[in-house]
C-alpha cells in the first residue's frame, strides 16, 4: 500500500487521498444540494393510554430560507432476543395530523399523533414516529440532493399499579 503524508504529517493511503480528491472535484463539477436545515423536538416521549395520555405533539422548526416538505409515518419497533431491531408500518395504531406538510421557510409546524390501537400489554410497546424530508429537485438541477429523516422514539407504557390505602378501622389510644 502506497502512503502519502497528509496535512498534519500523518500517513494517509494514496487511494484514500484519491477518493477524497475525486469527491471534491465531483462536487465542484456536478454540484450537490444540501438538505434544508430543520430540527425536531422532542426526540423521545412516553405515553400511557390507559391514563388518558394517548396523544402528543412534535414540533418541527425549519430554519432554512426555503420551504421544507415532510412526510410522517409511524413504525412499530420490535427488538429480538439477539438484539436485532425491526420496524414495521403501524398505520392502524396511530392517527397522524398532518401526514404530509410543507413547512414555510423560517417557521415551525406542530405534528400531532394519537394512539388508537389495542390496549397496552404489561410489557408496553415501542414505536418510531418517522419525520422524513421529501427531496425536491430544483428545475435544471443535476446533482445529488441530501434529505434527512428523524425518528422520534415513542414508548407506550401499561398502567402501573398504584397504592390506594383504605382505613378499615381506627382506634383511639389515649
Amino acid at each position: 500500500m502506497t502512503m502519502m503524508r497528509g496535512k498534519a504529517g500523518t500517513l494517509v493511503p494514496r487511494a484514500m487521498m484519491a477518493l477524497v480528491a475525486a469527491m471534491v472535484m465531483t462536487h465542484g463539477m456536478f454540484g450537490a444540494a444540501p438538505a434544508a436545515a430543520y430540527e425536531v423536538a422532542p426526540m423521545r416521549m412516553t405515553l400511557v393510554p390507559a391514563n388518558g395520555q394517548n396523544a402528543a405533539t412534535v414540533s418541527v422548526n425549519n430554519s432554512d430560507s426555503i420551504p421544507l416538505r415532510l412526510e410522517i409515518n409511524v413504525l412499530k419497533r420490535s427488538v429480538a432476543r439477539d438484539g436485532t431491531q425491526s420496524l414495521t408500518p403501524a398505520d392502524d395504531d396511530f392517527i397522524v395530523f398532518p401526514p404530509q406538510v410543507e413547512v414555510p421557510a423560517n417557521t415551525s409546524q406542530s405534528i400531532r399523533f394519537q394512539y388508537v390501537g389495542q390496549p397496552i400489554a404489561e410489557n408496553g410497546l415501542a414505536y418510531v414516529v418517522q419525520i422524513a424530508q421529501v427531496p425536491v429537485r430544483p428545475p435544471g438541477f443535476s446533482g445529488v440532493i441530501f434529505a434527512y429523516n428523524f425518528g422520534v422514539a415513542v414508548y407506550l407504557d401499561p398502567p402501573r399499579a398504584t397504592a390506594r390505602p383504605v382505613v378499615v378501622s381506627a382506634t383511639h389510644a389515649g
